[in-house]
């Protein structure tokens, strides 16, 4: 995949709140949000906010997409197979490191109920969303992740040269911090009374 060339580097960030970097980007497509909610479960340690992947697999009624930065191949076939070999690459080209939160980059996405039908013979009870993928994935090489024991946060980039790990960080960190885009909402103008 040429993952191989790539190593991360690390860039310790202060003050940097995931959710609001998240709020930055989350118009963006593919952007992911993966928060712990709860401070008080163990299992709420770390929140992720990454963005641009640098492919994506789609998967809708049987017929996988697979896009990046030089082309985009569509083809009849197991999303489960590809993705597999997709994360094998990821896993076995790229470092991880010890010592910061556990996802450093890869794949992130969701599974559509829908998908169930590439393992079985499902019935089709529910009306088909035709603008909605069974499975969308995104691979990540730069991941914002924030550990909310430690009070710290990380840009965690995966680069072929330092230089260009700079411009990578340069450029998401700027788009993690602009400035919130707040919207209007219209304002219903009917009076209502409690029937209680």
């Amino acid at each position: 995949m040429g993952w191989a060339l790539m190593k991360p580097f690390i860039h310790e960030l202060a003050g940097f709140d995931p959710l609001e970097a998240f709020a930055a980007v989350s118009d963006m497509p593919y952007s992911l949000l993966l928060d712990s909610a709860d401070p008080n479960h163990p299992g709420s340690r770390y929140s992720f906010v990454a963005c641009h992947p640098i492919e994506t697999i789609e998967s809708k009624n049987g017929l996988v997409t697979v896009t990046n930065w030089e082309q985009q191949t569509s083809f009849d076939g197991d999303p489960f197979a590809l993705l597999k070999d997709r994360m094998e690459s990821w896993v076995e080209e790229t470092e991880h490191v010890h010592g910061l939160p556990p996802f450093q980059g890869g794949a992130a996405g969701f599974f559509g109920y829908d998908l169930g039908r590439c393992l079985e013979e499902l019935p089709a009870t529910a009306q088909d969303n035709p603008n909605m993928p069974d499975m969308a994935i995104g691979i990540y090489d730069q991941v914002l992740a924030h550990d909310h024991i430690q009070g710290k946060t990380w840009l965690i980039t995966h680069a072929r040269s330092e230089s260009e790990a700079r411009v990578k960080q340069k450029y998401i960190l700027r788009l993690f911090s602009q400035p919130l885009k707040f919207q209007a909402h219209e304002q219903s103008n009917l009076h209502w009374k409690s029937n209680f």
